[in-house]
């Protein structure tokens, strides 16, 4: 696993000269959160609300229950659709955690149009419809966590993507770097998302750079506060709450409320909004539900199940 893991890492690092990939930036990034990070403000860097969200930070793999976990909901008033799948399993190693998640983004048949005349440009009669076509857009990304002592955790995403539409096609791939440091009560939580770079092959040039959240849980009998900062460093970010030179600061924060074992009440906050949810868990079966209102993608139902093996 080590040997695999250094390999591709110096394949990367080598092969290529972009730093990031819009499509993890952001609002995008932002969709393809599992519906209990949702509800709690699109939190999960220093603590997993569930197993999918462990994708927010490697480090975080151990802290899960082995198992696998589906989940699928729909914005834009249905015109976008997303399925996520992960699954979790311990390596031979006791102190090495792995797990995969495969994301499909797909659209509603969108027109294909050509300009009947390029000298004329954009206007009223000189645009054709030629066709129809689904936006896709792939994601597959392969976590691994490792336990470096017994207060800390370490962990690498390694994320690679097929984006097409029509004659559009575009690969590339990211590097995600997680740390989480554990007290008895309270988790640090870092993660520098595409840390090293990103990757692209086919007919489109995109750049982009680094960003970093931070995290803090605080953890309670029946409470689990988050409060985490997204930094962006490719400039002005619309809707951040603050922006300093070619950096762009968000804040969030998430409370889940545990009146029992079974059944987590979730409250976030993000960019102005409140967003809520629930997690039921009947032995090895759960499932979480949450509810974001945003003015662009209208407001969004998410669910998902699991089972814990």
């Amino acid at each position: 696993m080590q040997k695999l893991l250094i390999t591709l890492s110096v394949w990367l690092i080598f092969n290529v000269d972009l730093v990031l990939a819009e499509k993890y930036r952001g609002e995008v990034f932002r969709i393809i959160n599992d519906p209990a990070s949702t509800a709690m403000g699109f939190t999960g860097v220093s603590y997993p609300v569930s197993l999918p969200s462990t994708i927010m930070n490697p480090a975080s793999l151990s802290f899960a229950q082995d198992g696998a976990y589906f989940s699928h909901f729909e914005l834009y008033g249905g015109f976008i659709s997303l399925e996520n799948l992960c699954f979790k399993y311990n390596t031979e190693r006791s102190d090495v955690t792995s797990g995969f998640y495969l994301t499909f983004l797909h659209s509603d048949p969108l027109e294909i149009t050509q300009l009947r005349d390029a000298n004329l440009g954009i206007v009223e009669g000189n645009i054709e419809v030629t066709g129809k076509d689904a936006y896709k857009f792939y994601l597959f990304t392969f976590a691994f966590g490792r336990e470096v002592n017994e207060f800390s955790n370490f962990g690498l995403n390694l994320k690679l993507f097929r984006e097409n539409f029509s004659n559009y096609q575009e690969n590339g791939a990211g590097l995600d770097i997680g740390y989480i440091i554990t007290f008895k009560d309270l988790n640090l939580g870092v993660t520098v998302r595409d840390a090293i770079f990103s990757f692209f092959t086919g007919n489109s040039s995109e750049t982009s750079s680094p960003s970093i959240n931070f995290g803090i849980t605080k953890i309670n009998r029946e409470l689990i506060w988050n409060v985490e900062a997204d930094i962006f460093t490719d400039g002005h970010y619309p809707g951040s709450l603050l922006n300093v030179s070619n950096f762009s600061f968000d804040l969030k924060a998430g409370v889940e409320y545990r009146p029992t074992e079974s059944l987590g009440l979730r409250l976030g906050f993000y960019r102005g909004y409140f967003n809520a949810g629930a997690g039921l868990k009947i032995k090895r079966f759960n499932i979480d539900y949450s509810i974001s209102p945003n003015p662009e993608l209208y407001t969004t139902h998410k669910i998902g199940a699991g089972l814990c093996f």
